[in-house]
C-alpha cells in the first residue's frame, strides 16, 4: 500500500509530523512531497532539510522536493488538475493508493484523481496550530516546532566590545539568566590552544571554527542564543591587527542568515585587565568607535552598555527583554 500527502510545510510543524506518522503507519510506503515556490519566505531547499532530517529513521517515510510553479488554486488555471498529476506523475515514483491530509481539499484530489483521500485531525485537535501562528508567532508556538526547524527561529544576541569590558563573563551570565545556551569566543581558544603566533592566515581559521561552533550553538538553544562576539567582530580585529579582512569572511558576514537581532556594545569604562591575550588597553575607545561605526554602517539594532558589572548585567537583562521577546 503506497500513500502521499503534499504541502508547503512553511515552515514543517508538530501537525505535519503528526499528519506524516499517521499516513506512515497505514502503509506500506508514505512520500511527503514538500512543494516550494521561488517566492516563498522560506527557502524550499531549507524545508525539505528539514523534513529529511526529521525522518531520516523512518525507513518507510520519502520526503520529495517539487519545485513545479504550478498554479495554487483551480481558479488559478483551467488545467489545474491536469498540471498536477503531471506533478505527481513525475515525483511519485509509485503509484498511490491513498493521499493523507488535514484538509477538505484531499476530497477534491480524490475525486480528480481516482484514489483514496484519508483526512487526518482536521479539526486541529492533536495539535493545534498552523504555519501561520508559528511564523506570526514562533515563541509563543515553541512547543510545536520540531527540533530541526527551531534554530531557523533562534534569536542571536551578540556581545561586542572592545578588550577587558566583560563580554566572555556577562555572556554566560545572560545565558544562565535566560535558560538558554551560549557561544563562547572561539577566537580566544583558537590563540590558547592552536596558534599563539597569532598570523593574519588565523582569521579565516577563527571564522569557519565560529561558524561550525555557532550552527551547532543554534541546536541548543531555547529561542535565544546569546555570543560572545561574531564574524562582525572578527572583521574588526583583523582589521585592527592586520588592516584587511579576508573577502569570503567581509561575504559571509553580510549573509542575512549570519544577521544577529540585537548587538550589545560594552564601553570600555571598566578597568583593562591584561591576561596574557590582550595587547591594546590603551586603544578601547578607538576600538568602541571602530565597532560602533560598523554596526551602524549595517544599519544594525544594537545598544551600548555600560557601568559596573552589575549594572551592565541588568542593562543587558532590560535590553534583551525589549527588543527580543
Amino acid at each position: 500500500m503506497i500513500g502521499f500527502t503534499l504541502g508547503k510545510f512553511l515552515p514543517p510543524h508538530n501537525g505535519h509530523l503528526h499528519l506524516i506518522r499517521e499516513g506512515a503507519r497505514q502503509v506500506d510506503r508514505m512520500y511527503v512531497l514538500m512543494c516550494s515556490l521561488e517566492r516563498e519566505p522560506i527557502p524550499g531547499y531549507l524545508r525539505h532539510r528539514w523534513l529529511a532530517e526529521t525522518f531520516a529513521d523512518e525507513p518507510n517515510v520519502r520526503i520529495v522536493h517539487v519545485t513545479d510553479e504550478n498554479p495554487q488554486e483551480p481558479i488559478e488555471h483551467p488545467d489545474f488538475w491536469r498540471i498536477w498529476a503531471g506533478t505527481f506523475d513525475r515525483n511519485l515514483p509509485e503509484k498511490p493508493d491513498i493521499f493523507f491530509s488535514s484538509e477538505t481539499y484531499g476530497d477534491d484530489l480524490q475525486r480528480e484523481l481516482g484514489i483514496r483521500h484519508v483526512l487526518v485531525d482536521l479539526e486541529r485537535r492533536v495539535v493545534p496550530v498552523s504555519a501561520r501562528h508559528i511564523r506570526n508567532d514562533p515563541f509563543g508556538n515553541w512547543r510545536h516546532i520540531p527540533e530541526a526547524v527551531r534554530p531557523y527561529y533562534v534569536r542571536k544576541v551578540v556581545l561586542s566590545g572592545p578588550e577587558s569590558v566583560g563580554k566572555s563573563k556577562l555572556t554566560a551570565r545572560l545565558a544562565q539568566h535566560f535558560n538558554t545556551a551560549y557561544l563562547p569566543e572561539y577566537g580566544r581558544e583558537y590563540y590558547e590552544q592552536v596558534a599563539p603566533d597569532f598570523r593574519y592566515p588565523a582569521i579565516g581559521h577563527i571564522a569557519g571554527g565560529h561558524l561550525l561552533r555557532e550552527e551547532e550553538a543554534l541546536r541548543q538553544a531555547d529561542k535565544i542564543l546569546f555570543l560572545d562576539t561574531d564574524l562582525i567582530m572578527t572583521q574588526v580585529w583583523s582589521e585592527i591587527y592586520f588592516g584587511r579582512c579576508p573577502e569570503w569572511v567581509l561575504g559571509m558576514n553580510h549573509l542575512p542568515r549570519q544577521r544577529a537581532h540585537l548587538h550589545l556594545l560594552l564601553k570600555p569604562d571598566v578597568p583593562w585587565v591584561n591576561d596574557g591575550t590582550r595587547n591594546y588597553g590603551e586603544n578601547r575607545d578607538e576600538q568602541f568607535e571602530h565597532i560602533r561605526q560598523e554596526l551602524e554602517k549595517r544599519r544594525l539594532r544594537y545598544v551600548v552598555i555600560d557601568g559596573d558589572f552589575e549594572e551592565r548585567f541588568s542593562k543587558a537583562v532590560e535590553a534583551v527583554k525589549k527588543h527580543v521577546f
